[in-house]
């Protein structure tokens, strides 16, 4: 479920994924790990930061469900059509 972050070359501040892990270290929700190369640093969920990741997506799923009830199946398969729409245009 959860995969690779990355930064696309030329986005986002110098040092922003550095600070952001160092943040998410010290509230014990990651670890850094040694890389096959010493230059790289994997970025690994703790037990507490994976518990903290599924509790999140769960309330997630429960507040879409919540904004979709009034819709009939119709009116959400179409919102679901337009939002992949609407997604594929950014690529």
């Amino acid at each position: 479920m959860w995969g690779k972050m990355s930064c696309p070359q030329g986005r986002g501040q110098r040092g922003g994924w550095s600070v952001l892990i160092d943040k998410l270290e010290a509230q014990e929700l990651v670890q850094r790990c040694a890389g096959e190369d010493r230059r790289v640093k994997l970025i690994q969920l703790t037990e507490q930061g994976l518990a903290f990741a599924e509790e999140t997506f769960a309330a997630l799923q429960r507040v879409c469900a919540a904004l979709m009830r009034p819709f009939s199946a119709a009116e959400q398969r179409e919102f679901h059509r337009l939002l992949t729409r609407l997604l594929g245009n950014t690529r």
